[in-house]
């Protein structure tokens, strides 16, 4: 990255600092979304089940598939 005739001042470092955050972020959302794919796929289960699921209960939520009366395993 090229300075043109800009100082690094204290608000030039915030901004980058702010800029370099930013992107970092979007990147984790994208991975994060991935993830809920991948998950949903190996519990059996479709991505947006699995976001509600997490969003109700937690990350670390387990899902369990629905037993053989069709009912979820975990009460839910």
């Amino acid at each position: 990255m090229k300075l043109m005739n800009e100082e690094i001042t204290e608000e030039f470092i915030e901004r980058m600092t702010d800029r370099v955050i930013g992107r970092l972020e979007d990147k984790l959302d994208e991975l994060d979304i991935s993830l809920d794919f991948i998950g949903a796929v190996l519990a059996n289960t479709d991505a947006a089940s699995l976001a509600g699921h997490q969003k109700k209960q937690g990350r670390m939520h387990v899902h369990r598939p629905a037993s053989r009366s069709g009912a979820p395993e975990d009460g839910e």
